[in-house]
């Protein structure tokens, strides 16, 4: 009889065990910019009082708004569409502006990036890419929970990546294809660019389906970096001056 129940209560410990590792939810970041450069041609046409004002305009319209959608292994990240942001009848349009879509799947070890550029849409997809991070002493509050340093030396441009990643979520996954750090990570900085976590939503509701992406044209990575070297001049880092819709 003894044996019975001890048995008994192992297999409910483990069941609530389990159930309590279910972890899910959503996170909703902001995407920002620190700085920015202006281009010649738009300093050549903006009076010198009126550079550091149009520069935080710019910053402003930069701002996008990003979901990430997780469980346990896996997790699908994407822009939240809004119409384009104008600014006395300019667009700010970057490298940064391309539709991309992230799905990873760690128990598969399988990565899937969905690139939209202008009406073409491509579909890549790898093994999750090699990171090695090195972690910090230094801690900090994002939406609430406290979050740890760690940093990666990216090798193809040798930027120095810092994620802010929370153990209180045990999840080892995060934006932009980012993953491997004890702890779901809230904030990366790249350059004078920093995605932050505005707010977050754990285990509430039913737990969703996370699906790969499947529309597009399959290509390598090798053929994608000749696309985007190709539309490379439609694309530059600038500010370019368009009609404005409300003179139209």
């Amino acid at each position: 009889m003894k044996k019975r129940l001890l048995v008994t209560g192992i297999a409910v410990l483990l069941a609530c065990t389990a159930h309590a590792q279910d972890i899910y939810g959503t996170v909703t970041y902001t995407s920002k910019l620190t700085s920015i450069e202006l281009g010649e041609d738009i300093l050549a046409e903006t009076p010198p009082d009126m550079v550091e004002e149009t520069k935080a305009s710019v910053i402003e319209a930069a701002e996008e708004t990003y979901t990430l959608q997780f469980d346990n292994a896996s997790s699908y990240y994407k822009k939240v569409e809004n119409p384009a942001q104008e600014l006395s009848g300019m667009l700010v349009i970057s490298a940064g502006s391309f539709n991309a879509q992230h799905y990873m799947n760690l128990k598969d070890n399988k990565a899937i990036m969905q690139l939209t550029i202008l009406d073409e849409t491509y579909l890549l997809t790898n093994t999750p890419r090699d990171i090695t991070w090195k972690q910090e002493n230094e801690v900090k509050q994002i939406a609430g929970y406290t979050c740890k340093k760690a940093t990666y030396l990216r090798p193809e441009d040798n930027t120095t990546v810092t994620a802010w990643y929370t153990p209180d979520i045990p999840v080892s996954l995060g934006p932009e294809g980012y993953y491997g750090l004890p702890g779901l990570i809230l904030e990366i900085n790249e350059g004078n660019a920093v995605l932050q976590c505005t707010a977050i939503s754990l285990n509430t509701g039913k737990k969703p389906v996370i699906t790969p992406p499947a529309t597009g044209r399959k290509v390598t990575k090798e053929e994608l970096l000749d696309i985007l070297s190709k539309k490379q001049s439609e694309f530059e880092p600038v500010i370019q001056e368009v009609p404005s819709n409300k003179n139209r």
